[in-house]
Protein backbone atom coordinates (compact mmCIF):
# COMPACT_ATOMS: atom_id res chain seq x y z
CA UNK A 1 0.00 0.00 0.00
CA UNK A 2 3.08 2.18 0.44
CA UNK A 3 4.26 1.87 -2.68
CA UNK A 4 0.99 2.46 -4.71
CA UNK A 5 0.52 5.92 -2.59
CA UNK A 6 4.08 6.95 -3.16
CA UNK A 7 4.32 6.18 -6.87
CA UNK A 8 0.74 8.19 -6.98
CA UNK A 9 2.38 10.78 -5.25
CA UNK A 10 5.59 10.57 -7.70
CA UNK A 11 3.10 10.54 -10.68
CA UNK A 12 1.26 13.95 -9.30
CA UNK A 13 4.26 15.60 -8.39
CA UNK A 14 5.59 14.89 -11.62
CA UNK A 15 2.69 16.08 -13.83
CA UNK A 16 2.24 19.28 -11.78
CA UNK A 17 6.12 20.32 -12.44
CA UNK A 18 5.68 19.51 -15.83
CA UNK A 19 2.41 21.87 -15.48
CA UNK A 20 4.39 24.74 -13.84
CA UNK A 21 7.31 24.18 -16.60
CA UNK A 22 4.79 25.10 -19.13
CA UNK A 23 3.42 27.76 -17.79
CA UNK A 24 7.22 28.80 -17.65
CA UNK A 25 7.57 28.32 -21.08
CA UNK A 26 4.23 30.55 -21.57
CA UNK A 27 5.52 33.48 -19.63
CA UNK A 28 8.79 33.59 -21.27
CA UNK A 29 7.12 34.07 -24.35
CA UNK A 30 5.05 36.44 -23.15
CA UNK A 31 7.85 38.50 -22.16
CA UNK A 32 9.45 37.31 -25.80
CA UNK A 33 6.53 39.22 -27.14
CA UNK A 34 6.98 42.43 -24.66
CA UNK A 35 10.93 42.59 -25.56
CA UNK A 36 10.13 42.67 -28.83
CA UNK A 37 7.93 45.49 -28.43
CA UNK A 38 10.37 47.17 -27.09
CA UNK A 39 13.16 47.04 -29.43
CA UNK A 40 14.71 44.36 -26.59
CA UNK A 41 15.95 41.92 -29.19
CA UNK A 42 19.55 41.62 -29.20
CA UNK A 43 19.44 38.29 -26.96
CA UNK A 44 16.98 36.77 -29.10
CA UNK A 45 18.63 37.72 -32.32
CA UNK A 46 22.26 35.98 -30.79
CA UNK A 47 20.32 33.17 -29.75
CA UNK A 48 19.16 32.56 -33.56
CA UNK A 49 22.58 33.01 -34.58
CA UNK A 50 23.79 30.42 -32.39
CA UNK A 51 21.58 28.32 -34.26
CA UNK A 52 21.73 29.10 -37.61
CA UNK A 53 26.07 29.69 -37.44
CA UNK A 54 26.91 27.63 -35.17
CA UNK A 55 30.74 27.66 -36.48
CA UNK A 56 30.90 31.41 -37.19
CA UNK A 57 28.54 32.61 -34.95
CA UNK A 58 31.24 35.44 -33.35
CA UNK A 59 32.12 36.87 -36.43
CA UNK A 60 28.63 37.18 -37.94
CA UNK A 61 27.39 38.66 -34.20
CA UNK A 62 29.64 41.82 -35.56
CA UNK A 63 27.14 42.79 -37.74
CA UNK A 64 24.08 42.09 -35.76
CA UNK A 65 21.06 44.68 -36.35
CA UNK A 66 17.80 44.45 -34.79
CA UNK A 67 14.39 46.06 -36.53
CA UNK A 68 11.52 47.59 -34.46
CA UNK A 69 8.81 45.68 -36.36
CA UNK A 70 6.32 44.34 -33.40
CA UNK A 71 6.01 48.23 -32.07
CA UNK A 72 5.31 49.42 -35.47
CA UNK A 73 2.47 47.44 -36.29
CA UNK A 74 1.18 46.68 -33.12
CA UNK A 75 1.19 50.50 -32.80
CA UNK A 76 -0.56 50.75 -36.22
CA UNK A 77 -2.85 48.29 -36.00
CA UNK A 78 -3.78 49.30 -32.29
CA UNK A 79 -6.40 52.22 -32.95
CA UNK A 80 -9.31 51.01 -31.05
CA UNK A 81 -8.79 53.96 -28.75
CA UNK A 82 -7.26 56.64 -30.56
CA UNK A 83 -9.90 58.97 -29.66
CA UNK A 84 -11.13 57.88 -26.07
CA UNK A 85 -14.03 56.24 -25.05
CA UNK A 86 -16.71 58.64 -23.63
CA UNK A 87 -18.02 57.41 -20.07
CA UNK A 88 -20.97 58.58 -18.33
CA UNK A 89 -22.51 57.85 -14.98
CA UNK A 90 -26.02 58.47 -13.98
CA UNK A 91 -25.22 59.83 -10.86
CA UNK A 92 -25.00 63.65 -11.22
CA UNK A 93 -24.06 64.17 -7.70
CA UNK A 94 -20.90 62.55 -8.01
CA UNK A 95 -20.08 63.30 -11.60
CA UNK A 96 -17.12 65.65 -10.63
CA UNK A 97 -15.76 62.78 -8.37
CA UNK A 98 -16.15 60.54 -11.41
CA UNK A 99 -14.50 62.63 -13.37
CA UNK A 100 -11.11 63.42 -11.55
CA UNK A 101 -11.06 59.74 -10.94
CA UNK A 102 -10.69 58.97 -14.76
CA UNK A 103 -8.42 62.10 -15.24
CA UNK A 104 -6.27 60.74 -12.19
CA UNK A 105 -5.96 57.48 -13.42
CA UNK A 106 -5.41 58.39 -16.71
CA UNK A 107 -7.90 55.61 -18.08
CA UNK A 108 -7.76 56.23 -21.58
CA UNK A 109 -3.98 56.41 -21.78
CA UNK A 110 -4.34 53.04 -20.29
CA UNK A 111 -7.03 51.49 -22.21
CA UNK A 112 -4.98 52.65 -25.09
CA UNK A 113 -1.93 50.74 -24.00
CA UNK A 114 -4.21 47.76 -23.26
CA UNK A 115 -5.39 47.51 -26.56
CA UNK A 116 -1.81 47.39 -27.70
CA UNK A 117 -0.60 44.80 -25.10
CA UNK A 118 -3.41 42.94 -26.32
CA UNK A 119 -3.29 42.66 -29.42
CA UNK A 120 0.53 41.99 -28.99
CA UNK A 121 0.36 39.22 -26.07
CA UNK A 122 -3.64 38.59 -26.31
CA UNK A 123 -4.27 38.46 -22.65
CA UNK A 124 -3.63 40.70 -19.89
CA UNK A 125 -4.95 42.33 -16.00
CA UNK A 126 -5.87 45.89 -15.30
CA UNK A 127 -5.48 45.83 -11.24
CA UNK A 128 -6.87 49.15 -9.42
CA UNK A 129 -4.62 50.61 -7.19
CA UNK A 130 -4.76 53.43 -4.42
CA UNK A 131 -1.90 55.12 -4.37
CA UNK A 132 -1.42 58.94 -2.71
CA UNK A 133 -4.68 59.41 -2.62
CA UNK A 134 -5.88 58.35 -6.27
CA UNK A 135 -7.01 55.34 -8.03
CA UNK A 136 -4.06 54.20 -10.14
CA UNK A 137 -4.57 51.03 -12.48
CA UNK A 138 -1.89 49.09 -12.99
CA UNK A 139 -1.41 46.54 -15.81
CA UNK A 140 -0.75 43.02 -15.72
CA UNK A 141 0.86 41.35 -18.24
CA UNK A 142 1.01 37.67 -18.72
CA UNK A 143 4.82 37.28 -17.94
CA UNK A 144 4.14 38.68 -14.06
CA UNK A 145 2.36 36.29 -12.89
CA UNK A 146 0.67 32.47 -12.87
CA UNK A 147 -3.04 31.57 -11.50
CA UNK A 148 -4.66 28.39 -10.35
CA UNK A 149 -7.61 27.19 -12.48
CA UNK A 150 -10.96 26.54 -11.65
CA UNK A 151 -11.36 22.57 -12.14
CA UNK A 152 -15.08 23.01 -13.06
CA UNK A 153 -14.21 25.15 -15.90
CA UNK A 154 -10.65 26.15 -16.26
CA UNK A 155 -11.65 29.21 -18.34
CA UNK A 156 -11.65 30.94 -14.98
CA UNK A 157 -9.37 30.57 -11.56
CA UNK A 158 -9.82 30.48 -7.89
CA UNK A 159 -6.04 32.05 -7.16
CA UNK A 160 -3.53 34.67 -8.69
CA UNK A 161 -0.02 35.25 -8.12
CA UNK A 162 1.30 38.55 -9.07
CA UNK A 163 5.42 38.64 -9.13
CA UNK A 164 6.98 41.02 -6.64
CA UNK A 165 10.78 40.03 -6.66
CA UNK A 166 13.26 37.42 -6.79
CA UNK A 167 14.69 36.51 -3.41
CA UNK A 168 17.59 33.96 -2.80
CA UNK A 169 18.91 31.46 -4.52
CA UNK A 170 19.14 27.41 -3.52
CA UNK A 171 21.75 25.87 -1.65
CA UNK A 172 21.97 24.16 -5.26
CA UNK A 173 23.14 27.72 -6.72
CA UNK A 174 21.18 26.94 -10.22
CA UNK A 175 19.94 30.17 -11.76
CA UNK A 176 17.12 28.14 -12.63
CA UNK A 177 16.47 26.69 -8.92
CA UNK A 178 15.43 30.03 -7.14
CA UNK A 179 12.70 31.53 -4.87
CA UNK A 180 10.62 34.49 -5.83
CA UNK A 181 8.13 36.25 -4.09
CA UNK A 182 4.38 36.72 -5.26
CA UNK A 183 1.28 38.56 -3.85
CA UNK A 184 -1.39 35.84 -3.81
CA UNK A 185 -5.29 36.74 -4.19
CA UNK A 186 -8.58 34.55 -4.14
CA UNK A 187 -12.04 35.02 -3.07
CA UNK A 188 -11.53 34.87 0.63
CA UNK A 189 -7.82 36.51 1.00
CA UNK A 190 -4.54 38.10 0.09
CA UNK A 191 -1.63 37.36 1.17
CA UNK A 192 2.23 36.87 0.35
CA UNK A 193 4.26 33.88 -0.65
CA UNK A 194 7.51 32.13 -1.27
CA UNK A 195 7.75 30.17 -4.33
CA UNK A 196 10.46 27.65 -5.98
CA UNK A 197 10.82 28.47 -9.35
CA UNK A 198 12.01 25.28 -9.99
CA UNK A 199 8.38 23.49 -9.50
CA UNK A 200 6.31 25.81 -8.17
CA UNK A 201 6.15 25.21 -4.68
CA UNK A 202 4.80 27.23 -2.30
CA UNK A 203 7.29 27.47 0.63
CA UNK A 204 5.68 29.55 3.07
CA UNK A 205 2.74 32.24 3.24
CA UNK A 206 2.42 35.41 5.34
CA UNK A 207 1.09 38.46 5.87
CA UNK A 208 -2.42 36.65 5.05
CA UNK A 209 -4.92 39.03 5.42
CA UNK A 210 -9.00 39.05 4.54
CA UNK A 211 -9.94 40.16 1.01
CA UNK A 212 -12.17 43.22 1.45
CA UNK A 213 -13.44 43.01 -2.64
CA UNK A 214 -14.67 39.85 -1.97
CA UNK A 215 -13.22 38.70 -5.33
CA UNK A 216 -10.18 38.50 -6.98
CA UNK A 217 -9.84 42.71 -7.55
CA UNK A 218 -8.64 42.25 -11.76
CA UNK A 219 -10.22 42.96 -15.02
CA UNK A 220 -8.81 40.60 -17.65
CA UNK A 221 -9.05 42.08 -21.22
CA UNK A 222 -8.74 39.56 -24.32
CA UNK A 223 -9.76 39.80 -27.98
CA UNK A 224 -10.66 36.12 -28.49
CA UNK A 225 -12.65 33.49 -26.53
CA UNK A 226 -11.33 30.79 -24.40
CA UNK A 227 -12.78 27.26 -24.37
CA UNK A 228 -10.63 25.28 -22.39
CA UNK A 229 -7.85 27.46 -21.10
CA UNK A 230 -7.96 30.57 -18.83
CA UNK A 231 -4.44 31.48 -21.16
CA UNK A 232 -5.15 32.00 -25.06
CA UNK A 233 -2.97 28.68 -26.51
CA UNK A 234 -1.05 31.11 -29.25
CA UNK A 235 2.09 32.98 -29.87
CA UNK A 236 2.05 36.31 -32.26
CA UNK A 237 3.60 35.35 -35.58
CA UNK A 238 4.35 38.92 -35.67
CA UNK A 239 7.28 38.01 -33.18
CA UNK A 240 8.75 35.65 -35.42
CA UNK A 241 8.67 37.28 -38.61
CA UNK A 242 10.43 40.07 -36.45
CA UNK A 243 13.51 37.38 -35.83
CA UNK A 244 13.69 36.50 -39.32
CA UNK A 245 14.20 40.28 -40.25
CA UNK A 246 16.72 40.55 -37.59
CA UNK A 247 18.48 37.87 -39.16
CA UNK A 248 18.02 39.05 -42.78
CA UNK A 249 19.31 42.52 -41.51
CA UNK A 250 22.19 41.31 -40.28
CA UNK A 251 23.06 39.05 -43.07
CA UNK A 252 22.46 42.30 -45.20
CA UNK A 253 24.98 44.40 -42.94
CA UNK A 254 27.46 41.31 -43.57
CA UNK A 255 26.98 41.52 -47.23
CA UNK A 256 27.98 45.33 -47.31
CA UNK A 257 30.76 44.63 -45.25
CA UNK A 258 32.34 42.55 -47.70
CA UNK A 259 31.67 44.80 -50.77
CA UNK A 260 33.12 47.15 -49.19
CA UNK A 261 36.50 45.57 -48.52
CA UNK A 262 38.43 43.55 -51.14
CA UNK A 263 39.84 40.30 -49.36
CA UNK A 264 43.51 39.52 -49.67
CA UNK A 265 44.06 36.02 -51.18
CA UNK A 266 47.30 34.37 -50.57
CA UNK A 267 48.49 31.33 -52.53
CA UNK A 268 51.56 28.92 -51.56
CA UNK A 269 52.73 30.11 -48.19
CA UNK A 270 52.30 28.87 -44.76
CA UNK A 271 50.14 30.41 -41.76
CA UNK A 272 53.28 31.33 -40.16
CA UNK A 273 54.31 33.26 -42.95
CA UNK A 274 51.47 35.05 -43.28
CA UNK A 275 50.87 36.09 -39.74
CA UNK A 276 54.15 38.24 -40.42
CA UNK A 277 53.02 39.81 -43.02
CA UNK A 278 52.29 43.36 -42.64
CA UNK A 279 48.42 44.65 -43.95
CA UNK A 280 47.14 47.63 -44.64
CA UNK A 281 46.86 50.28 -48.24
CA UNK A 282 50.62 50.60 -47.90
CA UNK A 283 51.55 47.55 -47.19
CA UNK A 284 54.35 46.08 -49.35
CA UNK A 285 54.21 42.28 -50.02
CA UNK A 286 57.62 40.45 -50.52
CA UNK A 287 56.87 36.87 -51.63
CA UNK A 288 59.97 34.38 -51.20
CA UNK A 289 60.02 31.41 -53.30
CA UNK A 290 60.19 28.22 -52.30
CA UNK A 291 62.26 26.21 -54.73
CA UNK A 292 60.99 22.84 -52.79
CA UNK A 293 57.27 23.12 -54.04
CA UNK A 294 55.96 23.47 -57.26
CA UNK A 295 53.14 26.07 -56.50
CA UNK A 296 54.82 29.63 -56.15
CA UNK A 297 53.42 31.79 -53.76
CA UNK A 298 51.03 34.84 -55.20
CA UNK A 299 48.56 37.38 -53.74
CA UNK A 300 45.43 39.15 -55.32
CA UNK A 301 42.57 40.88 -54.04
CA UNK A 302 38.75 39.55 -54.27
CA UNK A 303 35.64 41.74 -54.80
CA UNK A 304 32.35 39.35 -53.18
CA UNK A 305 29.68 41.42 -55.06
CA UNK A 306 26.31 39.86 -53.54
CA UNK A 307 23.42 41.24 -55.02
CA UNK A 308 22.26 43.65 -52.46
CA UNK A 309 19.24 45.49 -54.23
CA UNK A 310 17.38 41.95 -54.66
CA UNK A 311 18.04 41.22 -51.09
CA UNK A 312 17.25 44.51 -49.64
CA UNK A 313 14.10 44.01 -51.88
CA UNK A 314 13.48 40.77 -49.84
CA UNK A 315 13.61 42.22 -46.94
CA UNK A 316 11.06 44.89 -47.26
CA UNK A 317 8.55 43.10 -49.15
CA UNK A 318 8.92 40.46 -45.96
CA UNK A 319 8.19 43.52 -43.60
CA UNK A 320 5.31 44.45 -45.73
CA UNK A 321 3.82 40.85 -45.71
CA UNK A 322 4.17 40.97 -41.82
CA UNK A 323 2.24 44.21 -42.00
CA UNK A 324 -0.53 43.08 -44.21
CA UNK A 325 -0.79 39.67 -41.88
CA UNK A 326 -1.88 41.88 -38.97
CA UNK A 327 -4.56 43.43 -41.99
CA UNK A 328 -2.48 47.27 -42.50
CA UNK A 329 -2.31 47.71 -46.18
CA UNK A 330 0.99 47.96 -47.46
CA UNK A 331 0.36 52.06 -47.90
CA UNK A 332 -0.52 52.31 -44.55
CA UNK A 333 2.87 50.07 -43.13
CA UNK A 334 5.03 52.29 -45.41
CA UNK A 335 3.39 55.40 -44.18
CA UNK A 336 2.70 56.38 -48.23
CA UNK A 337 -1.07 58.31 -48.60
CA UNK A 338 0.19 59.77 -52.26
CA UNK A 339 -1.42 57.07 -53.72
CA UNK A 340 -5.17 58.04 -52.10
CA UNK A 341 -7.02 61.26 -53.46
CA UNK A 342 -8.79 61.59 -50.24
CA UNK A 343 -9.48 60.54 -46.66
CA UNK A 344 -12.54 58.36 -47.49
CA UNK A 345 -9.94 56.15 -50.13
CA UNK A 346 -7.16 55.58 -47.21
CA UNK A 347 -9.92 54.53 -44.99
CA UNK A 348 -11.06 51.90 -47.87
CA UNK A 349 -7.63 50.78 -48.29
CA UNK A 350 -7.52 49.89 -44.70
CA UNK A 351 -11.12 48.00 -44.57
CA UNK A 352 -9.31 44.86 -43.46
CA UNK A 353 -7.59 46.32 -40.06
CA UNK A 354 -10.73 48.19 -39.32
CA UNK A 355 -13.31 45.61 -39.66
CA UNK A 356 -10.99 43.78 -37.32
CA UNK A 357 -10.84 46.83 -35.28
CA UNK A 358 -14.67 46.76 -34.54
CA UNK A 359 -15.15 43.16 -33.96
CA UNK A 360 -12.83 43.75 -31.20
CA UNK A 361 -15.57 46.33 -29.74
CA UNK A 362 -17.69 43.30 -28.32
CA UNK A 363 -14.29 42.26 -26.54
CA UNK A 364 -13.66 45.51 -24.46
CA UNK A 365 -17.06 46.61 -23.63
CA UNK A 366 -17.82 44.13 -20.62
CA UNK A 367 -14.45 44.24 -19.40
CA UNK A 368 -13.91 48.45 -19.23
CA UNK A 369 -17.81 48.58 -17.11
CA UNK A 370 -16.32 45.85 -14.89
CA UNK A 371 -13.00 48.25 -14.10
CA UNK A 372 -14.71 51.00 -13.80
CA UNK A 373 -16.69 49.77 -11.54
CA UNK A 374 -13.95 48.14 -9.41
CA UNK A 375 -12.08 51.69 -9.15
CA UNK A 376 -15.41 53.08 -8.20
CA UNK A 377 -15.25 50.54 -5.16
CA UNK A 378 -11.68 50.90 -4.10
CA UNK A 379 -12.18 54.73 -4.31
CA UNK A 380 -15.03 54.34 -2.31
CA UNK A 381 -13.27 52.00 0.13
CA UNK A 382 -11.03 54.92 1.09
CA UNK A 383 -13.51 58.21 0.23
CA UNK A 384 -15.49 57.75 3.91
CA UNK A 385 -17.48 61.40 2.88
CA UNK A 386 -18.64 60.16 -0.24
CA UNK A 387 -19.42 56.96 -2.30
CA UNK A 388 -20.28 55.29 -5.34
CA UNK A 389 -24.06 53.38 -5.17
CA UNK A 390 -23.47 49.74 -6.30
CA UNK A 391 -26.32 50.42 -8.48
CA UNK A 392 -24.43 53.10 -10.31
CA UNK A 393 -25.26 52.67 -13.94
CA UNK A 394 -22.07 52.95 -17.05
CA UNK A 395 -22.64 54.12 -20.45
CA UNK A 396 -19.98 53.83 -22.79
CA UNK A 397 -19.73 55.41 -26.48
CA UNK A 398 -16.68 54.41 -28.84
CA UNK A 399 -15.43 57.28 -30.99
CA UNK A 400 -15.66 56.67 -34.43
CA UNK A 401 -12.64 55.93 -36.05
CA UNK A 402 -11.60 58.55 -38.72
CA UNK A 403 -8.87 59.23 -41.01
CA UNK A 404 -8.09 63.10 -41.67
CA UNK A 405 -9.15 64.40 -44.85
CA UNK A 406 -7.55 66.69 -47.21
CA UNK A 407 -7.61 70.32 -46.56
CA UNK A 408 -9.33 71.10 -49.77
CA UNK A 409 -11.33 67.99 -49.58
CA UNK A 410 -12.51 69.25 -46.08
CA UNK A 411 -13.31 72.83 -47.63
CA UNK A 412 -15.39 70.89 -50.77
CA UNK A 413 -17.81 69.12 -47.89
CA UNK A 414 -18.02 72.32 -45.90
CA UNK A 415 -19.46 74.25 -48.58
CA UNK A 416 -21.95 71.61 -49.38
CA UNK A 417 -23.30 71.00 -46.36
CA UNK A 418 -23.44 74.75 -45.58
CA UNK A 419 -25.07 75.42 -48.67
CA UNK A 420 -27.45 71.89 -47.84
CA UNK A 421 -28.20 73.50 -44.57
CA UNK A 422 -26.88 70.55 -42.39
CA UNK A 423 -24.10 72.88 -40.75
CA UNK A 424 -23.01 76.38 -39.97
CA UNK A 425 -20.41 78.65 -39.96
CA UNK A 426 -20.04 78.63 -36.34
CA UNK A 427 -19.96 75.11 -36.01
CA UNK A 428 -17.23 74.57 -38.34
CA UNK A 429 -14.97 77.22 -36.33
CA UNK A 430 -15.85 74.45 -33.70
CA UNK A 431 -15.08 71.48 -35.13
CA UNK A 432 -11.48 72.78 -36.74
CA UNK A 433 -10.50 74.04 -32.49
CA UNK A 434 -12.68 71.82 -30.00
CA UNK A 435 -11.30 73.69 -27.55
CA UNK A 436 -13.23 77.06 -27.65
CA UNK A 437 -16.92 77.57 -26.80
CA UNK A 438 -19.99 78.04 -28.77
CA UNK A 439 -19.90 81.76 -27.95
CA UNK A 440 -16.20 81.84 -28.19
CA UNK A 441 -16.91 80.58 -31.83
CA UNK A 442 -19.68 83.42 -32.58
CA UNK A 443 -17.34 86.15 -31.60
CA UNK A 444 -15.02 84.84 -33.87
CA UNK A 445 -17.14 84.50 -36.87
CA UNK A 446 -18.32 87.96 -36.38
CA UNK A 447 -14.22 88.87 -36.44
CA UNK A 448 -14.07 86.95 -39.62
CA UNK A 449 -17.47 88.90 -41.30
CA UNK A 450 -16.10 92.54 -40.19
CA UNK A 451 -12.81 92.08 -41.75
CA UNK A 452 -14.28 91.04 -44.76
CA UNK A 453 -16.54 93.57 -45.08
CA UNK A 454 -13.58 96.09 -44.37
CA UNK A 455 -11.72 94.46 -46.96
CA UNK A 456 -14.61 94.68 -49.48
CA UNK A 457 -14.91 98.47 -48.49
CA UNK A 458 -11.45 98.44 -48.88
CA UNK A 459 -11.43 97.03 -52.54
CA UNK A 460 -14.30 98.73 -53.78
CA UNK A 461 -12.66 102.21 -52.75
CA UNK A 462 -9.77 101.44 -54.93
CA UNK A 463 -11.80 100.07 -57.67
CA UNK A 464 -14.02 103.37 -57.38
CA UNK A 465 -10.55 105.52 -57.55
CA UNK A 466 -9.13 103.97 -60.64
CA UNK A 467 -12.33 104.25 -62.59
CA UNK A 468 -13.30 107.80 -62.19
CA UNK A 469 -11.79 109.87 -64.41
CA UNK A 470 -9.69 112.91 -63.38
CA UNK A 471 -10.97 116.36 -63.92
CA UNK A 472 -8.89 118.24 -66.03
CA UNK A 473 -8.00 121.86 -64.40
Amino acid sequence: MFNINYSDNMILEQKRTSIWQDDLKRRRDVLKSLDYYSNNQEYYLDNLLSIIYPVTHTKVARYAETYPLTQRVIDDTSILFQDPVLVQIDKDNLFDEFTDMLESSMFNAILDKVNKFVNLTYKLGVMPVYRDGVVELDIITGDKCFVYQDINNPTKITDLFIHISGLEQTPSSRADHRIDQYIRWNNETQSTVNVDIANGKILSETNIELNPYGKIPIIWFTNDLQINNFWPEKNNPIIESNGWINVDTTNLNLMYSFQAYSTLVIIGMDDKAIKDIEWGPQALLAMKSDPATETQPSANYINPSPKLSEYEMAIANKKVDAAQAAGLSAQAYKKDNTSFSSGYMLKLSNETLLKRVKSDRQYYVAPIKSLLSLMMITWSMNNTAKSFPEDTEIRLNYSEITYDSSPIEKAQMNVILLSQGLTSAVEIIMQEDPDITEDEAILQLKKYQEHKTLINDSTTNRLTNILTPVEEV
